[in-house]
């Protein structure tokens, strides 16, 4: 299984700020155009959306309040797990951020 880690940035928010923007997968939904939503289904737990003919969905495996968020494939064509990490930086208004990402090849 290959695996990416992003650079660690620093996120001017708290880490509760972000988990909870990450946390509800119908959060993700605001932010596509409108002529994509159509194509875009999701709860709290999945979204799932057809991209090129291709069915790909995405679920939350596990959840870690204002520390980690934990989501797996859900029907797409190939395996992967991302992982996103909130940690609280030494500015309690801001948070060191990172993602994981694992993709079986």
């Amino acid at each position: 299984m290959a695996e990416f880690r992003s650079k660690k940035a620093v996120v001017s928010k708290a880490p509760y700020e972000l988990y909870m923007a990450f946390v509800d997968m119908r959060n993700f939904v605001q932010f596509l155009p409108e002529e994509k939503k159509a194509d875009v289904t999701a709860d709290y737990d999945s979204i799932h959306a057809m991209v090129q003919g291709f069915n790909i969905g995405v679920r939350v495996k596990d959840r870690v309040p204002y520390s980690r968020i934990e989501f797996q494939d859900d029907g797409a064509p190939f395996k992967f797990f991302l992982t996103l990490h909130f940690d609280a930086a030494s500015d309690p208004y801001k948070t060191d951020f990172q993602i994981v990402a694992k993709m079986k090849v």
